[in-house]
């Protein structure tokens, strides 16, 4: 059976950490934290304790996460098939989907920001004073503007 701790560390294992190279190795220890996430949001739809988008969602966060990693895909395919036989309980399924939506609105968050930069570096851009050179070699014209 699926305990609240091994829910919260295969969502929290898709908001820690960075990707680096050479691509760090996945701990043995995370192996089954995966699996369960991976298989976790089906079977939570499945049982009607979800909505399918939070469980394809929670599944693409955590191989979003998993990518980032230098992994044994083999382990990775024999833990979730050790998961598909746990039965999940209506709170792992919560846990679930409140990890996901975490997460969701996170990252809503940091591409809001990301884009309020983007228009303030522009805003910055288009109000700097832009001065234009040109220079002509035979028939040709050519000008550069800053």
């Amino acid at each position: 059976m699926w305990t609240v701790r091994t829910a919260i560390l295969g969502i929290a294992f898709g908001l820690v950490g960075c990707a680096a190279t050479p691509k760090p190795v996945l701990a043995d220890i995370d192996y089954k934290s995966v699996g369960a996430s991976l298989v976790g949001g089906k079977k939570c739809a499945i049982a009607g304790h979800i909505d399918a988008e939070t469980a394809s969602l929670s599944y693409r966060y955590t191989m979003t996460k998993l990518q980032t990693f230098s992994f044994d895909a083999e382990k990775v395919r024999k833990n979730m098939a050790l998961a598909e036989g746990y039965a999940v309980s209506k709170e792992y399924c919560t846990d679930l989907a409140i990890s996901v939506a975490t997460m969701k609105r996170n990252i809503e968050i940091h591409n809001r920001a990301v884009d309020q930069e983007r228009a303030s570096n522009q805003q910055i851009r288009n109000s700097m004073p832009k001065q234009t050179y040109c220079n002509k070699i035979g028939n040709q014209t050519f000008c550069n503007t800053f």
